[in-house]
Order: C-alpha cells, then structure tokens, then sequence
C-alpha cells in the first residue's frame, strides 16, 4: 500500500519475479566469477533485493523462499544454496561494496537525510500533502539518487519532519496575510455568545439540512456569517487548493475549546482555509438545494394538477379495441348512421370520456399545470429567490448573456413594492411561448 516501507511479499506471480528478479546477462557473467554456489546465489539475491527494495535486507533469511529458488534456477543452481551464505563475515561486506559499486547505490549520510528533508518541505508537497503520499514520494526520490533507504522509522521521522515544516510554513504565511480586524473575526466564530449553546464556528460545521425554504435560508446565513469575517482568495493564493482542503477537514475535527488552544499561526492558517472552503460548499448546498426546491414546485403542482383533473375525468380503456370495433361496423354498414350503427357498439358516455380525456392531456392540461406552478411559487418559494439574487453571483458565456441581464434587473426591483417591472425585463430566448401568459399582464411584465 501507498505510504508503507518497501518490504518482501508473501507471494509472487510468475511475471511479478520476471519483472523485479530477473538477472541481466551483464550480472550473470560478473556473479560467475564468485566461488562456491553459496556466495553467487548469496551475491545475486543480495542484489536483486537492493533493486526491489531500495536497501539491503537484515538478513538473507528475510528474502522468501519463491526468489531464492528462481534466481537459483536461473544461477544453474540446485536446491536453495543460498541458505549457507556467511552472513556476518568480510564476505558479505565486501559483496556489498561490490554490489553498490555495480547499481550506483549509497549508503544514507546525516547530510542526505537533511537534503532528503529540505526537498520534501519544498518540491514533494507541491503533488503530496499527506504522510501515505509524501512518504512514497520520499521513496521514489531515494530510489532516484541511488541512496539506500535509512530504517523504517528513520524515514518516518524524515517525511513527519518535512510535512511539519510545510504546514508550518502554510500557518505562517496565511496568519502573515491577515490584518487585526480579519484575527478578531475568527476569534468571534470560536466564542460562544451569551444565551447561545454552541458557537458560531460549531454551527458553521452544522451538515446541510433537506431542501426547504427554511433550510435554504439558514444556509444563507451561515454563507454571510462566512463572508463577514473577510477571507479572500487573495489571502490564500500562494496556498494549493488541495492543502486548503486538507487544513478545512482538519478543522472540522476540532472544536472551537480545541482551536482557541492552538498557537496563533496554526489557529488562524485552519480557520483561514476552513472559512475558505467551506464557503465554497455552502455555495454549492444553496445552488443544489435551490434546484431542488424548483423540482419540488414542478412535482408538487403536477401532483395538484392531477388530482384536480381526476376528479372529473374517467380515463377510456381499450381505445384501441373501441377503434377497431368502429371500423369494423362503419365497415359493414357504410351508410347506416351514427344512432342505429355505432351507438349500439359504442356508448355515447365513451365519446364523451374520449373527448374528456384529450382536452385534459392538451393545452388545458400545460395551462393548469403552470397555473398551479405560479400559485405555488408566488405563496411560498418567492420568499427565497432575493436572498439567492443578492448572496450569489452569477455568471454566464456570451450564450446565456440575456439570463444575467434579465436577472440583473429582477434583482434590482426584486425587494420594492411595483406589481410589475417598471423597466423591460429582456426575455427574448428566455421565457417560452406557453410561459407568456403567466409571466405578462395586461401588457405588462409581473414582478
């Protein structure tokens, strides 16, 4: 797994030990030259660990019996001679001089984990932000410079080491971007007021609610308590969208006791980035809940409709059956008349069920529909639609340009007392033909 020191599996497939334990013609002619079948297959597993893993292992006995036996096959070697390599003997040493000398490999220097640190810090955390992540970047850049990975816990240290001084640097450059009026806000979010229970900061964190007009409206309030304390892009530019999201969850696992006891560079880099985006999510909650809350209003009005209609409506089953039973009469009797041939075959309470049944599903049916859309809307869901107008901002390519205009101007006359716009509303290519009567009156366009 990502994040985990290289280390032996239990279990190789064939293509896995062609692909990492392979010998190169080159290293078969030079591991020839050794004496006694012990110390070539000792040399060759040491060397085809080093290329897997990055280091030499403890001990010989580490390296799984499944590698043992296919670089043996490949040695021309009978059984696992490799068992009676001499492991604590000049020999081994000398064969991991050779071996160095052979890949380019290096035994780790203090200064090597220092610059190991210093790069991490600086270039790793610009792609890899968390431990799993940057210590595997640690990995590929160790393997990269041909340096042997120091101990398990010696590049944990290293990579811990690294991902506090960059977040270290992050609290202190956001905690340098921000004025006392900006560190006095985001104190207030981390009080709790008198007579309340929780602070602000709790109820920001507060999940988003089903979709309602009440609901919306609270999660309009939580977006201008955001928007009040004043973070800015600006004061995060420097800072990797990434990173900020990291720091935002990191602060929605803390309470607002736990974030008034951290050092003021930490406080204010976490609440700098939790206050950034989650002002982007609450944005995003009141546009998805807004959209919902217009598909309620369709559904809602649709069921109405339906009810109304239901109540004097008597669907006509089989009219295919009734078609063809009117053919076949009208076929048998062409000049009889509609009394004495049809009505025996087919009840005049039919025709007029029929009749009944497609004025419902025409025009009347859309008309009825929109009407009780508009009642809907202009009852209850219009309370709504000023505070979206004047907390969001909406943008739009040159194709959509005349819904930015039309809104423009609904928000402008959206909270006076005018019935109907005193200004033209453009709605060319925006409101449809069947929506004119419900959007123009008496000439005029409804407010």
């Amino acid at each position: 797994m990502k994040g985990d020191y290289p280390q032996f599996q239990k279990s190789y497939s064939h293509e896995d030990l062609i692909e990492h334990f392979l010998l190169d013609g080159r290293e078969r002619e030079f591991i020839a030259q050794f004496r006694g079948d012990a110390n070539r297959h000792g040399y060759a597993i040491l060397l085809k660990s080093l290329q897997y893993l990055g280091y030499f292992p403890q001990h010989i006995k580490e390296v799984p019996d499944q590698i043992k036996l296919f670089i043996a096959k490949q040695l021309d070697l009978t059984g696992n001679p490799g068992e009676q390599y001499l492991w604590e003997t000049r020999t081994r040493d000398n064969h991991f001089a050779w071996i160095r000398q052979q890949t380019g490999f290096r035994f780790p220097q203090a200064q090597d984990k220092e610059d190991l640190e210093n790069w991490l810090r600086q270039e790793g955390t610009l792609e890899a932000i968390t431990f799993a992540d940057l210590f595997e970047c640690a990995v590929q850049r160790l393997n990269h410079l041909r340096i042997e990975l120091p101990s398990e816990k010696e590049l944990q240290r290293i990579v811990n080491a690294a991902l506090n001084g960059f977040f270290s640097n992050v609290h202190n450059k956001i905690t340098q971007q921000l004025d006392g009026t900006i560190r006095k806000a985001v104190d207030g979010l981390l009080t709790v007021s008198e007579g309340e229970t929780f602070s602000t900061f709790e109820k920001l964190k507060a999940s988003v609610s089903k979709p309602s007009v009440k609901n919306l409206q609270e999660e309009m309030t939580k977006l201008q308590q955001l928007r009040s304390v004043g973070i800015s892009k600006e004061h995060l530019m420097n800072v990797p969208f990434d990173v900020q999201k990291l720091l935002k969850r990191r602060a929605n696992n803390e309470t607002a006791s736990e974030m008034r006891n951290h050092p003021d560079d930490i406080r204010y880099g976490l609440m700098a980035c939790f206050i950034s985006v989650r002002t982007i999510e609450v944005i995003d909650n009141i546009v998805r809940m807004f959209v919902d809350l217009i598909h309620r209003i369709d559904v809602r009005a649709e069921k109405q409709r339906d009810n109304e209609l239901l109540k004097d409506l008597i669907r006509v089953e089989g009219k295919n059956q009734v078609l063809f039973r009117l053919a076949e009469v009208i076929m048998k009797n062409p000049d009889g008349t509609i009394r004495e041939v049809i009505f025996p075959v087919v009840k005049p309470e039919t025709f007029h069920n029929l009749i009944a049944e497609k004025e419902a599903s025409g025009p009347q049916y859309q008309r009825i529909h929109k009407r009780f859309m508009k009642e809907k809307y202009s009852r209850h869901y219009r309370q709504v639609l000023p505070s979206v107008l004047e907390n969001l901002t909406f943008r739009s390519s040159n194709r959509f340009q005349p819904i930015i205009e039309a809104l423009a101007v609904i928000k402008q006359y959206i909270r006076t007392p005018y019935k109907y716009f005193p200004v033209e509303v453009p709605i060319d290519g925006i409101i449809t033909e069947s929506w004119m009567p419900m959007v123009i009156e008496n000439g005029s366009q409804i407010l």
